[in-house]
């Protein structure tokens, strides 16, 4: 009697493979195919000497500007000098929770006044709360050339302090 027990579980073992495993290899099988005669039909090419890597030649610095701005304060001007010819690529603009818009900062050239940001002709200075944001820029500078953050606070009741970090890079 044991000898039928065995056989029961051979037989099982063999209705499985049958019915359920060997259907499934054999979709994956068809599935296979279908996928390596698509690939076939398609032209695809890949080369290692078109991939090219340049080693970094830019020196990056971040200028800061920051500024503690009293309650209802006209304005105030922070000057930075460009240590080397390059370009502004970002300016991050920061203002903590609580200046309910009421500061701005507009970013502009010492000597000539030419405002870089915010960008739009109309906006004179750029206002927020609790935010800190990096925005795009591209403002070539020389050498020592003069940059202001111009700060306002029209908050009656509150001094803010408020920060902006220019990004410049500039080549060996």
């Amino acid at each position: 009697m044991p000898d039928e027990g065995w056989g029961d579980l051979f037989s099982r073992s063999d209705d499985i493979l049958a019915d359920i495993i060997v259907p499934v290899v054999g979709k994956i099988k068809d599935e296979t195919v279908k996928v390596r005669k698509a690939i076939e039909n398609k032209e695809f090419s890949a080369s290692a000497d078109t991939i090219i890597v340049e080693e970094d030649q830019y020196d990056y610095r971040s200028i800061s500007f920051t500024a503690w701005i009293g309650p209802d304060s006209d304005r105030e001007r922070v000057t930075r000098e460009m240590p080397f010819e390059g370009r502004i690529s970002e300016a991050i603009i920061g203002f903590r929770a609580g200046t309910q818009n009421a500061v701005g900062v507009r970013l502009e050239d010492s000597q000539s006044g030419e405002k870089y940001f915010p960008s739009n002709p109309e906006t004179k200075f750029f206002g927020a709360e609790d935010f800190t944001h990096p925005f795009k820029l591209s403002v070539d500078v020389e050498k020592d050339q003069e940059i202001d953050a111009v700060f306002r606070n029209d908050d009656p009741d509150n001094g803010h302090l408020v920060n902006c970090v220019l990004t410049l890079r500039g080549e060996y």
